[in-house]
């Protein structure tokens, strides 16, 4: 039995600043399908799920962010619960409960969609926004987003999250970076790049592994003040709290 004595003195060794906790790159590639600023690292979450729980424990995670922790803990045999309030982080998370799915099923899926950005309005989106994107890419993201939600298909959405910004040839806006920072160059109409295509492209990557094995994991759009389940219905709560006032 894991009692909090063992835990502490285990905690205290300081174990996952050596390997093989200590590698860059770590653990499955469901922890890649989005970035997001100020994550806990997947292998410090795998050390503490490891020395605070046993197999089977529900594990909440009440600040999750982009579900590092949650999918850690049905990665390695335990259900999970991840709450945010965050929307951006909420999908991510809730992509990653959605991940035990055909790849060839999920690629056939995508590659049936037509679309049709013939009533897409870019009115109302900010004009930051519109600042990194070739106008007609911008239109497929969005028609495509509305679709992914109609559609329940979450896991399609949080790969869409993925690619949806960066500087890579597979990412959808102009050439940029949101953790150096730097902006796409003012007045470049930047080149328009197909989203379908490079989702597929994205899915493939994903799926370079497999994940039927993963426990039940569920995600939810809240406030930790307010959590959607019933009291003393976990077995230990492990979260990586926000840091106040110092991320957008």
């Amino acid at each position: 039995m894991k009692t909090p004595e063992k835990v502490i003195k285990k905690i205290k060794l300081k174990e996952w600043t050596y390997k093989p906790y200590s590698v860059q790159s770590w653990g499955s590639w469901l922890h890649k399908i989005s970035p997001y600023v100020g994550r806990i690292k997947s292998a410090f979450a795998h050390f503490l799920i490891e020395a605070v729980t046993e197999p089977n424990d529900l594990i909440l995670d009440p600040f999750c962010g982009i579900g590092t922790i949650p999918t850690e803990a049905a990665l390695m045999g335990r259900k999970s619960i991840g709450v945010d309030l965050n929307p951006y982080a909420y999908y991510i998370t809730k992509s990653k409960t959605d991940s035990k799915r055909d790849k060839e099923i999920l690629i056939n899926y995508l590659k049936k969609i037509k679309i049709d950005i013939s009533k897409i309005d870019l009115t109302n989106i900010p004009d930051w926004v519109k600042e990194y994107y070739n106008q007609t890419t911008l239109k497929e993201i969005l028609f495509l987003r509305e679709k992914l939600k109609k559609d329940k298909q979450y896991f399609f959405l949080g790969n869409l999250i993925g690619i949806s910004q960066g500087h890579r040839v597979g990412h959808l806006s102009k050439p940029c970076a949101w953790t150096l920072p730097y902006k796409p160059r003012k007045g470049d109409l930047g080149e328009y790049r197909e989203v379908i295509p490079r989702l597929v492209k994205k899915i493939e990557r994903s799926y370079k592994e497999s994940f039927s094995e993963m426990s039940e994991m569920k995600a939810y759009l809240a406030d930790a003040r307010k959590l959607p389940i019933e009291d003393c219905s976990v077995d230990h709560v492990i979260s990586s709290p926000p840091y106040y006032d110092t991320l957008d």
